[in-house]
């Protein structure tokens, strides 16, 4: 299950006056607003939410491996996804990150935590016209790199994904930072042609080996391990780093990629998929669920589900062990984003509702639209059925909703549902966060010792 939701914050921002909607992990108390983020902590855990201002909707889910179920040990996967509300004073854009740890959970939960605050500092400047994000991502990656080797001796991977929307062209944007082994591949909507934007950093790569070899740490070409690990890159590690200048944390990062007319998917994975999925089963495999014709009258976000679940499910009849977490992210069609993120905010409801519409039929028919989405034969989409979804998508009242195993099936009314508030309302004990980002203590504190409660104060079932 997912342990805890936490609640957002707003921090205050001295240059543009702006209070940005960003979520802080650690502070449950803290002032409710106007954002949502979803978690992947220990265990096996599902969820998918849904963003109007960027056109997207996300599935989520974490699987613990059989090497750790037999051993008692949880999984050492982490994962978030970080979107802003219509409510947000400027288009913010969406961070989507999976982190794999090795040797206990410590690195990947800090990893966690300190990437989502560094990189949401970052996205509050417009991007580089060329270069989008990489100067400010390389910069993260360096300072959580140092946080870890403070905290802990173990490490993990990261793999981070940014969008946004281009201030010219208004078109989404995406781009990828990486180290280790978790991909990141994305496919243009209408094709399954994937393109990898991370780049594989096992020692036994082409471009590792070339890269340690010139450092001259002795190493055989096609070697799978360097003193022990996997990976020549990597966050935390403290040791190893200290024995050997070939590990490092310097990331791979992506060109900035063009979401096109009809959308895409986007899918980042831990390895534990990716050892037994390639890229371009992956791409197809998601087409052929998505393209298909809807099954039962399911929902566009449903379809999503399903499609997630049979990359796991391929994964698993590849007899891998490892943990798995998958993030898949639906672009949906230009066009009908563009719509949508309109007729979300304030000012498209006020146009609407002087045309003769109610503006909570008009909420309530973006949120079937977005949520509903069925995939026409042509490759497009176009608005669906009523959604038998509970909750609104983001900026519209958004909620999270838990999943079981049947993808069609929702909890309603569930202790990990939390309705959206406007900015004045505090929840109890609300305070003031903190722009630091977490150290080891308060990251173990918000996993190991937290309690989840629901917004009415009750613990999760």
């Amino acid at each position: 299950m997912i342990s805890k939701i936490p609640r957002c914050m707003l921090e205050d921002d001295d240059e543009t006056g702006f209070r940005v909607p960003w979520v802080n992990f650690l502070d449950s108390d803290v002032e409710r607003a106007d954002c949502r983020t979803a978690e992947h902590r220990d265990g096996p855990s599902t969820s998918f939410v849904s963003c109007l201002a960027l056109g997207i909707t996300v599935a989520c889910q974490a699987r613990v491996g059989v090497q750790h179920l037999r051993d008692g040990l949880p999984c050492e996967d982490q994962a978030f996804v970080r979107i802003p509300s219509a409510a947000a004073p400027a288009p913010l854009g969406g961070i989507f990150a999976v982190c794999d740890g090795h040797y206990g959970t410590k690195a990947s939960t800090l990893a966690r935590h300190n990437l989502s605050k560094g990189i949401s500092e970052v996205m509050r400047v417009p991007p580089d016209a060329g270069k989008g994000y990489e100067e400010g991502m390389r910069r993260v990656f360096g300072e959580v790199d140092r946080q870890l080797r403070d905290a802990c001796d173990e490490g993990c991977t990261a793999t981070v994904a940014v969008a946004w929307r281009d201030s010219v062209d208004k078109y989404l944007r995406i781009q990828v930072a990486n180290v280790g082994d978790s991909q990141c591949v994305f496919v243009p909507w209408g094709t399954t042609e994937p393109h990898v934007l991370t780049q594989n950093h096992r020692v036994d790569m082409p471009s590792e080996y070339e890269r340690i070899s010139a450092l001259g740490v002795p190493i055989v070409e096609g070697q799978q391990r360097l003193f022990g690990l996997q990976l020549g890159r990597m966050l935390g590690d403290k040791i190893f780093k200290e024995e050997c200048h070939a590990f490092i944390s310097d990331p791979h990062v992506s060109e900035v990629v063009k979401v096109g007319d009809q959308g895409g998917i986007m899918v980042i994975a831990s390895d534990g998929l990716w050892d037994e999925v390639t890229p371009e089963v992956a791409a197809q495999k998601m087409m052929d669920a998505l393209q298909a014709d809807a099954v039962d009258g399911e929902t566009g976000m449903e379809a999503l589900c399903r499609a997630r679940d049979e990359l796991i499910e391929t994964a698993l009849n590849g007899r891998s062990k490892d943990d798995i977490t998958v993030v898949v992210v639906r672009f949906v069609p230009e066009a009908l984003a563009r719509r949508l993120s309109f007729e979300s905010t304030h000012e498209g409801i006020k146009d609407l509702a002087r045309a003769g519409s109610d503006a909570g039929s008009i909420r309530g028919s973006i949120r079937n639209q977005l949520a509903g989405l069925q995939v026409g034969s042509g490759g497009g989409a176009s608005p669906g059925v009523s959604s038998p979804m509970t909750g609104a998508p983001l900026g519209s009242g958004g909620r999270f909703h838990k999943q079981t195993s049947n993808p069609a099936t929702m909890f309603q009314g569930s202790a990990i549902e939390e309705e959206a508030e406007s900015p004045d309302a505090r929840g109890d004990g609300s305070k003031d966060g903190s722009d630091e980002l977490p150290g080891t203590e308060q990251a173990q504190s918000a996993d190991e010792g937290g309690e989840s409660r629901d917004p009415n104060g009750s613990a999760p079932s």
